[in-house]
């Protein structure tokens, strides 16, 4: 029955079918409960900004084009994506939201993003959605615990990880309850499956086995792997490793606007901006998850200084939106910049043009606050709405 699905991806991005693909985002919960006397008793953040940047090229395809299933499908409105990209911070308080947006939505693709904290919350809601939707459902886990679970060896063979949900679906230490799990720098991908899906739709084909043929993916941009069991079998396939241009897509604040504040800022509203420059830190220390040899190598690409401009431009256009409610950006950057302080000097030579000043945020390494060279870029960045630096060691 799958010969009926076509050969070339892009053959079926345009077609006409009452079956309309319908996708759900879910940042999976942290915890199984964190409500203490009625308040919960960590600080968490209530937008899912890292699951959006992940589905930025879907949601940008949803948003321009009419003519392909991403274009008829939930997404193709600012409101239907922010009412379906959504992250929950404990299972127990959260179980019966999930469910509500499953009866709701109704989704055919279920894109959930976990880190290793969250990778029990993802089995639990993956299981939920099947109990409730069976094959009608195509689930994928992806983020930073797959990341850093699914890789290859020097043969370029899979190596089946004792952490990874991968292992566990084949030794049946969980059900097999993720259709697909990927790693990697996945946005069109993700694009991809959801043409697959919608082509399962169209040929009258389960939800669930739309990455039947997961060969089908291979030429999808981007560094990544994708893997599936089936009956204690693994298949899997890998990206082009053409790098994802960012500048092909629409930011998360035009794509989703903004969510709440973040208390360090007065504003009411904070939104989330990226440089691109790479996934984590330019340093590699051994204990931590963040340095480069995990993530990659940090380095300026594709305009990042432009593309992050063009971020604090878009806030400021949604402020303006809003009835000059005031806005602020937090960039989520592992480090600013990769702590490069000439890129912080050009960018608020940037920033200087605007007339407008958005209070912003970065993060960055204790190491860095103690080179001069930093601590003038930071106190120049300050004139042009720098007001909080995080800082982790």
């Amino acid at each position: 029955m799958y010969n009926a699905i076509v050969d070339d991806i892009d053959s079926f991005k345009t077609y006409t079918s009452s079956d309309e693909l319908r996708v759900l985002a879910v940042s999976a919960p942290h915890w199984s409960n964190l409500v203490q006397d009625g308040k919960h008793s960590v600080f968490n953040s209530s937008v899912p900004f890292s699951l959006q940047n992940a589905v930025r090229y879907a949601a940008t395809q949803a948003s321009k084009s009419s003519d392909d299933p991403w274009g008829k499908s939930n997404w193709a409105s600012l409101e239907g994506r922010r009412d379906s990209v959504v992250l929950y911070n404990d299972l127990l308080s959260n179980r019966l939201a999930f469910i509500q947006k499953l009866e709701s939505i109704k989704p055919n693709l279920l894109l959930i993003g976990a880190m290793t904290l969250c990778y029990p919350g993802a089995i639990a809601l993956a299981t939920i959605a099947k109990e409730i939707l069976g094959d009608k459902i195509h689930i994928v886990l992806g983020g930073k615990h797959a990341n850093e679970s699914l890789y290859l060896n020097k043969s370029e063979e899979l190596v089946e990880c004792s952490s990874s949900p991968i292992f566990h679906m084949k030794n049946k230490l969980i059900p097999e309850v993720f259709d697909l799990v990927i790693g990697g720098d996945a946005e069109h991908l993700i694009y991809n499956i959801g043409l697959l899906v919608s082509c399962a739709l169209k040929s009258n084909i389960p939800c669930a086995r739309a990455t039947d043929r997961i060969e089908k993916l291979a030429a999808s941009d981007g560094n990544w792997i994708a893997a599936k069991t089936s009956d204690g079998n693994i298949s899997y396939t890998v990206g082009s490793t053409a790098p994802i241009n960012p500048m092909k897509s629409e930011s998360t604040i035009s794509l989703f606007g903004a969510g709440k504040g973040f208390s360090v800022f007065t504003s009411p509203l904070t939104c989330h901006a990226y440089s691109y420059m790479g996934k984590g830190c330019p340093l590699n220390c051994y204990f931590c998850s963040e340095k480069q040899s995990i993530n990659g190598i940090i380095k300026p690409q594709f305009g990042t200084l432009e593309i992050l401009q063009q971020q604090f431009y878009d806030a400021n256009k949604l402020r303006l939106s809003q009835s000059h409610k005031i806005i602020s950006i937090f960039v989520e950057d592992s480090i600013f910049l990769g702590g490069n302080a000439s890129l912080m000097n050009q960018f608020k030579n940037l920033l200087s043009r605007y007339e407008f000043k958005i209070e912003f945020g970065i993060q960055l390494t204790i190491d860095l606050l103690m080179k001069p060279a930093i601590l003038n870029a930071l106190q120049e960045l300050t004139d042009v709405g720098l007001s909080y630096v995080a800082v982790g060691v």
